[in-house]
């Protein structure tokens, strides 16, 4: 009888895990390839798939695109990435993947298009761009363990204009359709409302006025949850009483989860974090039972080229160096590898982001956040720490709050063809 009650109470949780920004800057690429051809950018996730693969849902936001090899595979500023990297992301365990941001038309739209088809060809539920209205006016509802639930997303910015006759390719921020879609998606029988926004100011760890005020518009609107992405660094994570016919009665928004994996190394971009979200049903009455935050750290990008590869790590790794354990402890631990390569200067970087993550994320949370700790059996224990820094108020210091990136070069990967001229000139930037 126990046994039963137990297995009745989890199969009422709805576990639901996001994650930051997926760049694609061409060193990401250029590190996954193969001697014999191809590319596998699996490695870059095997330390943080256990996190991702236990979750019923795992989200993140695929900033860039794949238009396949006749657009030549490019970084920053006009992104193609190869098919690989959705095979990557499906092994690490994703699930749902926005695809509405900054850089979804940056092929135009046999890019969205193409982007799609090999999304949908692995499984992976591409969510904010659309072939057609009537794509778009379908929203994808997901239901597992009781549970049912919308994720909409939209875009405040696109770097390329996307055509006003074939504006239904991208979802932009327009309140009126966030307030249409949010009745369409109860009546479709969403029991709760996600949504995914794209906005803010790059390199910002506070948002801006736009995002609070866009929040609060979406609150009324009914929305239980809101995820951001688009800065490009960690914002904190704020509580809030629902509205208008909203399931929960306390909401959640998460205004930037950071860059989960990306070719940008300089302080505060390095960051992300796993929150997990977990729902619980009871009686017919849906609540968010718990919170939970896995702090990353990328190991990648200019900072590191020697090593030529790209690494996300479980940050709350660093406690365990800390305490000087002899390397002979890793050898039972699966992709030891990746854990030799963690210089004592490495383990120093991975500890300030994760101490910069905490800091950024229960800045208005106090002590309702459970850090590291939810997997039963990981592959090495996390020991869950509570910040231990002085809380920041909303009145932060320019230096804070105005992230001065450092430029990085461009690498180019034009499949066997020259870089144009236009492309040497703009080699040693970002």
């Amino acid at each position: 009888m126990l046994a039963q009650k137990k297995e009745n109470i989890k199969q009422d949780t709805l576990s639901l895990v996001f994650v930051g920004d997926l760049m694609g800057h061409s060193s990401q690429f250029l590190y996954a390839r193969q001697a014999e051809g191809g590319y596998n950018f699996e490695p870059y996730f095997e330390m943080v798939k256990p996190y991702l693969s236990e979750a019923d849902f795992a989200i993140g936001n695929l900033e860039t695109v794949l238009a396949g090899k006749t657009q030549n595979y490019s970084g920053y500023p006009q992104f193609n990435t190869p098919n690989a990297y959705a095979d990557a992301l499906k092994t690490a365990g994703f699930d749902l993947i926005v695809t509405t941001n900054n850089h979804s038309y940056d092929q135009l739209e046999a890019g969205i298009l193409r982007t799609l088809d090999e999304l949908e060809k692995r499984n992976l539920t591409p969510i904010g761009t659309y072939r057609n209205e009537k794509a778009q006016d379908s929203l994808v509802i997901c239901t597992k363990k009781g549970i049912s639930f919308a994720l909409l997303a939209y875009t405040q910015f696109s770097n390329l204009p996307v055509p006003t006759s074939k504006k239904y390719l991208v979802n932009h921020i327009e309140i009126e359709k966030i307030e249409q879609d949010i009745k369409k998606a109860r009546k479709k029988g969403a029991e709760i409302v996600i949504i995914h926004l794209h906005w803010g100011q790059e390199y910002q760890t506070l948002p801006n006025d736009y995002q609070k005020e866009t929040t609060q518009a979406i609150i009324a609107a009914g929305a239980d949850i809101i995820i951001g992405g688009h800065p490009h660094v960690l914002q904190p994570i704020e509580k809030f009483k629902t509205q208008n016919g909203a399931t929960l009665d306390s909401g959640l928004v998460a205004y930037s989860l950071g860059n989960f994996i990306s070719a940008q190394y300089w302080r505060y971009s390095t960051a992300g974090v796993m929150l997990r979200l977990e729902l619980s049903k009871k009686e017919g009455k849906i609540s968010l039972s718990r919170l939970a935050c896995v702090p990353t750290w990328v190991l990648g990008g200019q900072k590191y080229a020697p090593l030529k590869t790209y690494k996300v790590y479980p940050a709350g790794l660093e406690a365990r160096f800390s305490q000087n354990r002899p390397l002979a402890h890793w050898l039972t631990v699966p992709f030891s590898a990746n854990l030799d390569l963690l210089t004592p200067a490495l383990v120093r970087d991975m500890k300030e982001a994760y101490q910069d993550s905490q800091q950024i994320l229960a800045l208005y949370l106090k002590n309702q956040v459970q850090w590291d700790n939810w997997l039963v059996n990981p592959f090495f224990q996390l020991e869950p720490r509570k910040p231990t820094f002085n809380r920041l108020t909303t009145k932060q210091s320019l230096t804070f709050t105005e992230i001065k990136p450092q430029k990085q070069p461009v690498f180019q990967a034009f499949a066997g063809k020259k870089a144009s001229k236009k492309s040497k000139k703009e080699k040693g930037k970002q």
